[in-house]
């Protein structure tokens, strides 16, 4: 709970260059362990070494000694990323506007993945168990995959736009957004 880290951007322009905080302290003070990057919108740790960032234009950054050094890795994809999910050290999954990919190798390689639906699909949150069991949370849409390989299809949706998406074990999850019926909406499984 110490070891804390956050990304972004110096400004709100969506061309300012990324940069990667990190706090040792529980956030009472900041250092810099990236700038001059790709935007970046989501950080993940699989260890206290091993973690990833993804950001704009495809951008995915990884780091092999807690985030002292940033290398970027070659995901793909042209479109930004949003959402980043590591369940170990080896097996994650990257997504964004209309893009998702996979790697089994600690991002070495990623393989981009296909959703059975033509429509517009944004995604927020990842959460999977391994590489067969996989969720991914869009503003559209919930998606899954439940067979090897990269084919995901969309879920009976309750829920209109899904904002975030949390979980404490396999078991239970909640998913915030915008609900049908244009209200507000929390669902947990």
């Amino acid at each position: 709970n110490q070891h804390v880290w956050a990304a972004g951007t110096y400004t709100n322009i969506r061309t300012s260059p990324g940069v990667i905080l990190y706090s040792d302290n529980g956030g009472q003070n900041w250092s810099i362990q990236a700038e001059d990057i790709e935007q970046i919108n989501q950080v993940t740790f699989a260890s206290n070494d091993k973690g990833w960032a993804v950001g704009n234009h495809g951008a995915i950054y990884h780091t092999a000694n807690g985030g002292n050094n940033w290398s970027q890795q070659a995901s793909g994809c042209v479109n930004d990323l949003n959402a980043v999910y590591f369940w170990d050290d080896e097996n994650g999954l990257a997504g964004g506007y209309d893009e998702v990919v996979q790697t089994s190798n600690g991002g070495q390689t990623w393989e981009e993945q296909w959703v059975f639906e033509s429509q517009f699909w944004f995604i927020v949150a990842f959460y999977a168990t391994d590489p067969v069991n996989r969720i991914a949370a869009g503003n559209q849409n919930m998606y899954y995959a439940d067979s090897p390989g990269n084919m995901w299809h969309p879920t009976t949706n309750y829920i209109s736009s899904v904002y975030d998406m949390a979980y404490s074990s396999p078991q239970y999850r909640w998913l915030v957004g915008g609900a049908s019926n244009s209200g507000g909406a929390v669902l947990r499984r």
